[in-house]
């Protein structure tokens, strides 16, 4: 299903243990050996396999012995293919050392007349054509080498043909010398002998055994000529010749080492483009890329995408610190590849998500495969001698049912984290097309909130809270609305939770405080208005006690008429900051009322440790009444405690008159629900109790 790797990732890849060296150090690594075993299918690197590497202070003989090594084995494909492809990246060159050579075998038969030059001329002319042609095949495939085993057999041809050259070159040479003295033979000899050395080291650097071999069989018949004249000037020319070997050599020692540093470099910038730099995993641009190459390649075949997303990650960061928050990414990586299969694709999207690309997926093992993943990656571990249980999510898409693009495929995915993250976490969801209009919609709704509290839209619904003996109103609770301009009155359900993610609460739970209050000094005394308070707003404590105690000021309501209605979700932190604040609200005189008791932990430390003055009773109770045996008695037992400790109870969602025969019976004195009045406008509110609307208009803000 999955298209083989290019030859820039398959590089990239053996190149990883490079990542973490110092610039200072790329001559050093110039002949390390990379041992690092790669995944095709993955394109992803053990970065523990074993390596060899040349120390700083390896000897110029050991550096000479590596260069020459006929097996080049101190280099990777990579290395390997790049120093091969060196040898054809000047085609000028070439032709210009192949026509030089049949000018000089022409210019030294002109000096001497001799036909031996000529025959030196028609080799040099088949030597140079051959390796012309040879420089042609390579361009025309080039794009298509893959394998090391290609690539050698253009080094191969290319290191007998030219060899072949620089001995005829070095024949021609040495047949110029043997004549009577002469300077212009001996200047063509030196000249041309010396040149083409110089030239072999410039061009060829990246081949240093090949060099060495030109240099030498180029030069070398020279040294033997001169030496055989056995005279001052015949040693001189040795000591020369010979000191220009041993030059071209060092040159091309240098050279060589020079390249690969390159090399690395270049390696190195492509490893951070394609790879992620901790684990050693795709980067989501390769992920991207690859993926879109599968379907490309084989649109017929079926794969699922899965989006993970590690839960409480945050807090690994925030308390052991960002060391190690990394061992862990790198942990689940590991993780990751050890419950995957080798045809699968692994990489880091970023922060503490991954991709995971499940080739030919069958629905049963799709489904083990997910659950396989969240058993592993569940498991405890061991943070600087600390255990902690890591927790992930994961959202699924399926090619091509759930999309007809990489971009697409995660994206839906992304949706389906999304949702599985909104169900609590350590589960998985598939992509459904309805979640990504509900998403959307979301969306929507978030960005125009900012906008909607700047036009006053949301506005408050009130429900009575009676006297379940006299049935008078004794409360009433504030209930937000949106009044959107286009989608009508939007329930709190929608939106809620909305604000609360982007902490949009805040303000709108400032203007439903100071638009209860408002409405609150227009009742009768012995009216309250309740409000409800979301948890995000006590992330900021001082500007929650500070807004209420100014409302309450500016309205002149009396502090123990309002009530605020608090759920057990927030005192499950416990923490002194919320005790505080609580202890603050009471100070200022208002009620605080624990909203939903039994829905939660219900843990009777919170009535006993927290200021409250009023429960209230869940609706699910209410409900189960006349069907569950239990009931009864569950409400019974909470009023029993609420009277002994002074408190007031109120039931909610009373909707049936034999509902409430039961609650009295029970002993609950107050209620609320369907049975005596749904929520109402304030316009309702005011027609009810005959009250005139106030003239200054009341700003509005939130709650549930």
């Amino acid at each position: 299903m999955r298209a083989l790797p290019n030859a820039r990732e398959r590089d990239a890849t053996r190149a990883f243990d490079k990542i973490r060296a110092n610039s200072k150090e790329f001559r050093d690594t110039a002949y390390q050996h990379f041992h690092t075993k790669v995944n095709p299918a993955n394109h992803q690197f053990n970065s523990g396999a074993s390596r060899s590497r040349m120390p700083s202070d390896v000897s110029r003989i050991e550096r000479w012995r590596r260069a020459l090594d006929p097996k080049d084995s101190a280099l990777d494909d990579g290395l390997y293919n790049h120093l091969v492809a060196s040898l054809f990246t000047s085609q000028s060159s070439l032709n210009s050392a192949n026509l030089m050579g049949v000018l000089i075998t022409l210019c030294a038969y002109g000096l001497t007349r001799e036909k031996t030059f000529l025959l030196l001329m028609v080799l040099v002319g088949v030597i140079g054509t051959a390796r012309a042609l040879l420089f042609r095949s390579y361009v025309c495939r080039k794009d298509r080498l893959r394998t090391r085993r290609a690539f050698a057999c253009y080094d191969r041809t290319f290191f007998i043909l030219s060899t072949c050259f620089s001995i005829v070159v070095g024949l021609t040479c040495y047949r110029l010398i043997q004549y009577p003295f002469s300077t212009g033979t001996h200047a063509i000899a030196a000249g041309v002998s010396v040149g083409y050395a110089m030239g072999f080291v410039a061009r060829n650097a990246g081949r240093p055994r090949l060099v060495i071999v030109q240099v030498i069989t180029t030069l070398l018949p020279m040294i033997i000529g001169y030496a055989m004249m056995q005279t001052a000037f015949g040693i001189a020319a040795v000591v020369l010749l010979s000191g220009t070997v041993l030059a071209a050599s060092a040159v091309t020692l240098s050279l060589h080492e020079n390249l690969i540093a390159v090399y690395s470099a270049n390696e190195e910038t492509r490893q951070l483009a394609l790879f992620d730099k901790l684990t050693g995993l795709s980067n989501r641009h390769t992920f991207a890329e690859r993926v879109s190459e599968c379907i490309a390649n084989s649109p017929e075949r079926r794969f699922a995408i899965l989006y993970l997303d590690l839960d409480r990650f945050k807090e690994i960061n925030d308390t052991l610190g960002h060391t190690a928050g990394d061992d862990v990414i790198v942990e689940v990586a590991r993780r990751l590849k050890s419950t995957t299969r080798d045809k699968d694709l692994i990489a880091r999207f970023g922060g503490d998500e991954f991709l995971v690309q499940i080739a030919d997926p069958d629905p049963l093992e799709l489904e083990s495969i997910v659950k396989r993943i969240i058993h592993t990656l569940t498991l405890p571990l061991s943070i600087d001698g600390k255990m902690w249980t890591p927790s992930v999510s994961i959202g699924l898409a399926l090619f091509p049912d759930n999309g007809a693009s990489a971009e697409d495929i995660i994206k839906n995915a992304d949706i389906s984290l999304y949702e599985a993250k909104r169900a609590g976490g350590r589960t998985y969801r598939m992509f459904d097309p309805e979640l990504e209009r509900k998403l959307h919609f979301e969306h929507m709704l978030q960005n125009e909130m900012q906008l909607a509290i700047a036009r006053r839209e949301f506005v408050l619904h009130y429900q009575p809270i009676y006297e379940l003996g006299s049935r008078e109103v004794i409360s009433v609770e504030a209930l937000l609305r949106w009044n959107h301009p286009s989608r009508g009155m939007l329930g709190p359900n929608l939106f809620i939770p909305l604000a609360e993610q982007t902490q949009a609460i805040i303000d709108i739970g400032e203007q439903v405080i100071e638009s209860a209050c408002q409405t609150a000094i227009t009742l009768p005394e012995r009216i309250s208005i309740a409000v409800n308070l979301s948890s995000v707003q006590f992330r900021q404590p001082e500007r929650l006690v500070s807004a209420i105690e100014e409302t309450l000021l500016k309205t002149g309501l009396s502090a123990e008429r309002l009530n605020l209605e608090i759920t057990e979700s927030l005192l499950l932190a416990n923490t002194i900051q919320i005790k505080t604040t609580l202890q603050k609200l009471s100070d200022l005189g208002v009620k605080l009322v624990l909203d939903d008791f039994g829905t939660g932990y219900s843990s009777l430390s919170y009535i006993q440790d927290f200021p409250f003055s009023k429960i209230k009773i869940d609706k699910r109770f209410t409900d189960s009444l006349c069907t569950n045996a239990a009931s009864p008695s569950i409400i019974r037992a909470i009023t029993q405690i609420a009277r002994d400790l002074s408190l007031e109870i109120v039931v909610e969602g009373i909707e049936t008159e034999e509902q409430e025969s039961l609650i009295r019976i029970l002993g609950p004195t107050q209620g609320q629900g369907f049975l005596y009045s749904k929520p109402i406008t304030r316009a309702d509110l005011a027609a009810r109790f005959a009250w005139k609307e106030p003239a200054i208009r009341p700003r509005l803000v939130a709650s549930r």
